[in-house]
């Protein structure tokens, strides 16, 4: 993971915040709904500052002689499911402006102002913040909040793919859900590894033993396990917004019967190619996987765009023996893949370039998907050092 771009040490959190992660579906709302009924934490909507905030955006606030009037208007233009996220949490922009006034720019500035006035209305010491794209955005949590604790909900990509049919910006087709699952975790792994103030646990546990899960959580947090943490009848309705349709299970009783749905759901040949696109992440994880495969290809250019128009192919190549990967390099996967369009810039070819020539000095192969891409794309590909061009995914088998 990279250095952080902005300015993001100062914070005034009188304890240490607690930020929950992970892809989307993956049980978040619920772990926030169950921290929310504690006694000493608030945790409210999805503030998404980081993912609506943009590095660039940033940096020109902090820098901006205007300070802190710029910050309450950017932040009040960040919107959630239709609504201003500082009216999802009750906080004015007065309120916001009087938090930020004495402020040194930073991000921890930011959350404090928003999320921390959200825990004092509340009448609670302590706060968390659940924003499932933040698990993109870790370095700068962690810069901001050295003494912060993270948690990293993870749930069988399987399922999770399946729910995100529900989400607005998510793919109808869950085989590209799960590779935007796989590449989130395949890219922030290695700060779970080093990063000793992160816990990850799984969704399917916390359906089945939740007093065990949040005593484990609690512990982790520095506080202690209340059994009022496990009735999210009312602590769910502040994690979302009435647009958000999909979260009003948080509220209900815990349903283990929608645990591993995609079994039932999948057909064999769909099960094959989920094994095969992200077996690695769902092994290490703790979760079945029945089919590995014989080759594994790395192909250039895996965006959303790509998976929608491929989706069949991949599977039929899946089938046999054929798992499609996207280069493992953050420098060449650039923004996360839901973000992807078909359009590539100077700078993106000039890194692809550089991640090939890498890979070519390591021994390794990468592919081009050719197709009926236009006369531009052919002779990039053409003129890319190292990649082999191929016209169909059959040309993998």
């Amino acid at each position: 993971m990279k250095n952080n771009p902005v300015p993001v040490a100062g914070s005034q959190s009188a304890e240490p915040p607690v930020f929950v992660v992970g892809a989307s579906r993956s049980g978040s709302s619920l772990l926030a709904a169950m921290l929310n009924a504690h006694s000493r934490i608030a945790c409210g909507p999805e503030s998404q500052l980081l993912n609506k905030l943009k590095p660039a955006v940033l940096k020109r606030m902090f820098r901006d002689r205007n300070w802190p009037a710029l910050a309450v208007e950017r932040v009040s233009r960040v919107v959630l499911a239709e609504q201003r996220v500082i009216d999802l949490f009750g906080v004015s922009e007065q309120e916001l402006f009087a938090a930020l006034k004495d402020r040194e720019p930073s991000v921890a500035a930011l959350f404090d102002a928003l999320v921390g006035t959200y825990a004092a209305k509340k009448g609670k010491p302590r706060w968390a913040e659940k924003t499932p794209r933040h698990l993109l955005h870790l370095d700068t949590l962690r810069a901001a909040y050295p003494e912060a604790k993270i948690i990293r909900i993870v749930r069988d990509f399987r399922d999770s793919a399946i729910s995100m049919r529900q989400l607005p910006w998510a793919s109808r087709q869950e085989l590209v859900n799960c590779y935007i699952c796989s590449e989130w975790f395949e890219r922030t792994g290695d700060f779970f590894l080093q990063d000793d103030k992160s816990l990850t646990v799984k969704y399917e546990t916390l359906v089945r033993e939740p007093e065990k899960v949040l005593t484990e959580i609690c512990s982790f947090i520095g506080e202690s396990f209340e059994s009022g943490m496990l009735d999210t009848s009312s602590s769910g309705m502040d994690v979302m917004s009435r647009n958000e349709s999909w979260k009003q299970q948080v509220t209900g009783e815990l349903d283990e019967s929608r645990l591993y749905r995609w079994k039932g759901l999948f057909t064999q040949e769909q099960k094959v190619a989920f094994d095969l696109c992200a077996g690695g992440l769902l092994a290490e994880f703790g979760y079945e996987v029945e089919s590995r495969p014989r080759k594994k290809v790395s192909l250039l250019s895996i965006d959303r765009a790509f998976l929608e128009e491929l989706g069949g192919q991949i599977v039929r190549v899946a089938n046999k023996g054929v798992a499609i990967e996207y280069c493992p390099n953050s420098a060449l996967a650039g923004p996360a893949l839901v973000d992807l369009r078909k359009g590539k810039s100077v700078s993106k070819y000039l890194r692809t370039l550089k991640v090939v020539l890498s890979r070519v000095i390591r021994g390794k192969t990468t592919f081009g998907y050719l197709g009926d891409a236009p006369g531009g794309s052919a002779v990039w590909l053409r003129l890319c050092f190292g990649v082999t061009v191929i016209k169909s995914l059959d040309d993998l088998v």
